[in-house]
């Protein structure tokens, strides 16, 4: 479930230019209402559709080349991409993860 928000609902600044890119997202600079300032990963909602059709697509590839050169052995990264793509799109994941750092390094 995606819940999308204005970021001036959130922040009291927000810098819509991006610092740059992280991964399979943007990140932009941003003041917390509370005036923390912060660093926002934003996924643009068309990355996770974009992501199933790029496997999808290195998949028929992969599989195209193996049948046309035997030797060619490379179903272990699509693998690899179906499994790990879904964990990289998640930022619920990603940010309990950064909780769970956070706690180590303040502990």
């Amino acid at each position: 479930m995606f819940i999308t928000r204005q970021p001036d609902e959130l922040f009291l600044t927000f810098d819509p230019e991006p610092l740059g890119a992280a991964s399979l997202a943007q990140v932009h600079r941003a003041t917390l209402k509370n005036g923390a300032e912060v660093a926002v990963k934003v996924q643009h909602h068309y990355v996770r559709g974009n992501a199933k059709v790029d496997t999808a697509t290195m998949e028929y590839c992969v599989k195209i080349m193996g049948w046309l050169f035997p030797e060619f052995r490379f179903q272990w990264l699509v693998d690899e991409s179906k499994k790990n793509l879904p964990i990289e799109l998640d930022f619920l994941h990603e940010g309990k993860n950064v909780e769970k750092v956070s706690a180590k390094v303040t502990s």
